[in-house]
């Protein structure tokens, strides 16, 4: 398995770069730069073959067009964020530019228990809103790996005061990640990487 994380865009946004031992992979949230992005995964010799979204705010789905111009990736994302895909209010983009025209079209829209694989890995969908009404985890219990989104973080968990954010609803979906024995390696939408259990 090949892993890398990768900042981007003003919020240093992590997407991450997930690739099986044959170079077949994908994007998680890749939130802007999709040049530096393409470039990194052609260095590795990654083939793209789709792109994962946590959930549907712009700094996570910035370079999702030009990276699918690029690869032809199919697009996954949560099925609670579909509205996002296409509405500025829903993704933010109408509170920090009124100059970015943007819309998305889902290949596959997720829920609770899908299935979705990078080559050979394959990741469990948990749904796990709050932060966002779909937001969503990715989760492999073979490779004790497990993508939070803006979910939870090493220092806390997303906001929840922003369009769409539900403080109740994302206690219960800390609640649901408290109750879990295995000490997954979390890689969260910002900052650290953490193993579950040592933060909650």
């Amino acid at each position: 398995m090949f892993l890398q994380t990768i900042p981007v865009g003003k919020l240093l946004t992590n997407c991450y770069l997930l690739a099986d031992d044959n170079g077949d992979g994908v994007f998680i949230d890749p939130g802007d730069h999709a040049d530096r992005l393409l470039t990194i995964a052609q260095e590795h010799h990654v083939r793209i073959t789709a792109i994962w979204l946590t959930h549907g705010h712009f700094d996570h789905m910035l370079a999702v067009q030009d990276i699918q111009r690029a690869t032809h990736a199919d697009l996954y994302a949560p099925a609670g964020d579909e509205a996002a895909l296409t509405d500025p209010r829903s993704n933010l983009l109408a509170y920090v530019s009124s100059n970015l025209p943007y819309e998305l079209q889902a290949t596959r829209l997720l829920r609770e228990g899908d299935t979705v694989s990078a080559g050979e890995l394959a990741f469990t969908v948990w749904e796990t809103p709050g932060h966002t009404p779909g937001s969503i985890c990715f989760v492999s219990e073979e490779q004790m790996i497990l993508f939070s989104g803006d979910t939870l973080f090493s220092d806390g968990y997303g906001r929840t005061d922003l369009p769409g954010g539900d403080e109740a609803v994302m206690r219960q979906s800390l609640a649901r990640l408290d109750k879990i024995k295995t000490p997954y390696h979390v890689y969260p939408g910002h900052g650290e990487d953490f193993i579950l259990g040592e933060t909650l």
